[in-house]
C-alpha cells in the first residue's frame, strides 16, 4: 500500500463522486462538493473524480468529460490508476462510476470506503421507462460495488437498514454521518422582504416544498391536502422541475386549488433562502427512497419549521425538535390536520431560534471531521470487535421495544445486530434507536425460517447469537447449530 500510517498526518484521499455542483443539482453533488472543499480547506490533500462540465474547477478537481458510458469508465479508471502513488484511501459516492473507484482502489492497494446516497435502480425503477434488464443490470452493479466496500457511510439509520437488507452488505463497518447545510448562505432573514420579491402578499400562510417533481417525493398528497385545508386560503409553493409537473398541475386544477399552488420552476441556488424565508412552514411529503431529507435542514437553517412523512430518514432529520412533525407517508388527510393546526396555531409549530438551532447540529466542520476520522481508521490496522446478534422471530412479543433497546445497550465491547421476523412499529422503533438491526421476515410458523437464518448467520459470523424470541426459539437455536454459532437463549 502507498499510504501513510495515522503518524504521518491525514491521509490523502481520492473521491469519486457523480456530476459537480451547481452544474448538476442533487443532494449527492452538493454534498459532495461541500466534502472536497471541506478537506481541502482543512489542510488534507483531496483529489476528486466527477463527469463534467465543472463551470467552477478546484485544485485536485479532474473533470471527466460526459461522452459514451464506456469511454467515461475507461477515463475515470485510467485517472484513478495515475493517483494511485498519491492516494491513501479510494472514497466513491455513486455506484456506477464507483466501479472505477473500486477497480482503482483494489489495483494501488488502498481501502475502499463506500457512500451509499440512495438505491440507483430503485429510483430509476420508480422514474419509470427503463426496460428489466437495464434494472438488473444496474442492481448487480450496485450490489458489487457496495460488496466491496471496506467501510460504507450513511446518513441516517434508515439508510444501513436498507444497504444492510436489499443488498446484503454486512452491518459491521458502518458510519453514521450527516450531510452537512451552508449555515452561511441559509439563513434566517426578512419573511416581509422574502414575499415582496416572491410577489406573495402579507398574511397569507404558506408552504413550500422544495424538491425534484417526481412521484416518489409525494407532491401529489401535498397537493390533495391543500384541497382539504379546512378555512385557511393558503399558497403552497413548489419549487423544483421534474417530469411530474404536468400531472400536478392537472391534479391541482382538477381539485380547484390551481390558485393556491404556485409552481416556481428550477429556482438559483442563490435564491432559495428566499424561498424558504418566504413560507410559514416546510413540507417534505415524500413516500419512498428518502435517505435523509436535506431540504429539511435548509428550510431549518433559514428558521423556517418543517413538516416530513415518515418515509427513510426523515423523521431522523428532525429528531429531538418535536415528536409531533412527522405524519404518515401517502395520508393527505394527516398532512392537512397537522398543517391546519400549524395555521390556526392549535398545535404550533417550533419557533425561528429553535429552527435555527437544530440547523446547526448539521455544520460542514462535523461532516469534515467525521470523514477525517474514519479515514484514519480505515488505514489503521483492522481489529475485529466482537459480535453479538439478537433474534426476534416475533418482534414485541418477548419484549417492548425499550427494553430491547437497552438490552442491546448493555452489550460493552462489542457490535450489537438485531434480526427480526417482521416489519411493524417494534422494528421502526429499533431503527430509530440506532440500534443496527434488519427484518429477515419469517413468522414462528415458518419451516423455512431456521435454513434461511442459518445461511444468513454465516454470512454475519458472529461470534453468540440470543434468541429472544418468545415463539420459535427452538427453530433459532436450531439455525445457529446450522450455522456453527453458539447460541444463548432466553425464550
Amino acid at each position: 500500500m502507498s499510504g501513510r500510517t495515522s503518524g504521518q498526518g491525514d491521509p490523502r484521499p481520492l473521491l469519486v463522486g457523480a456530476e459537480w455542483f451547481p452544474d448538476t443539482a442533487g443532494g449527492l453533488n452538493r454534498t459532495f462538493r461541500v466534502l472536497f472543499l471541506g478537506l481541502a480547506e482543512a489542510g488534507v490533500e483531496p483529489r476528486a473524480l466527477v463527469v463534467g462540465p465543472v463551470s467552477d474547477p478546484a485544485p485536485g478537481l479532474v473533470e471527466v468529460p460526459f461522452g459514451p458510458l464506456a469511454l467515461r469508465l475507461g477515463r475515470m479508471l485510467a485517472v484513478a490508476i495515475r493517483l494511485r502513488s498519491r492516494t491513501d484511501v479510494v472514497d466513491v459516492h455513486f455506484a456506477l462510476y464507483g466501479v472505477a473507484g473500486a477497480l482503482g482502489a483494489r489495483l494501488g492497494g488502498s481501502p475502499l470506503v463506500v457512500h451509499f446516497h440512495g438505491p440507483w435502480a430503485d429510483e430509476s425503477a420508480l422514474q419509470g421507462g427503463q426496460r428489466s434488464l437495464r434494472l438488473r443490470a444496474k442492481r448487480a452493479l450496485e450490489r458489487a460495488v457496495y460488496r466491496r466496500g471496506e467501510r460504507h457511510v450513511v446518513h441516517t439509520f434508515a439508510f444501513r437498514r436498507l444497504l444492510v437488507e436489499r443488498y446484503g452488505v454486512l452491518p459491521w463497518n458502518f458510519e453514521i454521518v450527516p450531510p452537512a447545510v451552508n449555515l452561511e448562505q441559509f439563513t434566517p432573514g426578512g419573511r416581509a422582504e422574502a414575499r415582496e420579491r416572491l410577489g406573495i402578499a402579507a398574511g397569507v400562510p404558506v408552504a413550500v416544498s422544495v424538491r425534484r417533481l417526481t412521484p416518489r417525493m409525494g407532491l401529489d398528497d401535498a397537493i390533495r391536502a391543500w384541497s382539504r385545508l379546512a378555512g385557511h386560503e393558503a399558497l403552497l409553493l413548489l419549487a423544483g422541475r421534474g417530469p411530474d409537473r404536468p400531472r400536478l398541475e392537472a391534479l391541482a386544477r382538477e381539485l380547484g386549488v390551481a390558485a393556491r399552488v404556485r409552481f416556481l420552476g428550477s429556482v438559483p441556488d442563490a435564491d432559495l433562502a428566499d424561498v424558504y424565508r418566504a413560507a410559514d412552514l416546510c413540507v417534505v411529503p415524500s413516500t419512498a427512497l428518502e435517505g435523509f431529507g436535506l431540504v429539511a435542514i435548509e428550510a431549518l437553517a433559514c428558521g423556517t419549521p418543517v413538516v416530513v412523512s415518515d418515509t427513510g430518514g426523515l423523521p431522523e432529520a428532525v429528531l429531538g425538535l418535536g415528536d409531533d412533525l412527522v405524519v404518515p407517508a401517502g395520508d393527505p388527510g394527516a398532512l392537512a390536520e397537522r398543517l391546519d393546526a400549524a395555521f390556526d396555531g392549535t398545535r404550533p409549530l417550533p419557533g425561528p431560534e429553535r429552527c435555527r438551532e437544530h440547523a446547526e447540529l448539521f455544520t460542514p466542520e462535523r461532516m469534515i471531521q467525521s470523514h477525517r476520522d474514519l479515514y484514519a481508521r480505515a488505514l489503521a490496522p483492522s481489529t475485529r470487535r466482537r459480535r453479538v446478534v439478537y433474534v426476534d422471530r416475533s418482534p414485541g412479543d418477548s419484549m417492548g421495544a425499550e427494553e430491547a433497546v437497552a438490552m442491546a445497550g448493555a452489550v460493552h465491547d462489542a457490535d450489537v445486530h438485531m434480526l427480526l421476523g417482521a416489519d411493524g412499529p417494534f422494528a421502526a422503533a429499533i431503527q430509530r434507536s440506532g440500534v443496527s438491526m434488519e427484518v429477515l421476515p419469517g413468522g414462528a410458523s415458518d419451516r423455512l425460517y431456521p435454513v434461511r437464518l442459518a445461511r444468513r448467520l454465516r454470512a454475519l459470523q458472529p461470534d453468540v447469537l440470543h434468541s429472544i424470541s418468545k415463539r420459535g426459539g427452538r427453530g433459532d437455536r436450531a439455525a445457529a447449530r446450522l450455522a456453527g454459532v453458539p447460541c444463548a437463549s432466553s425464550s
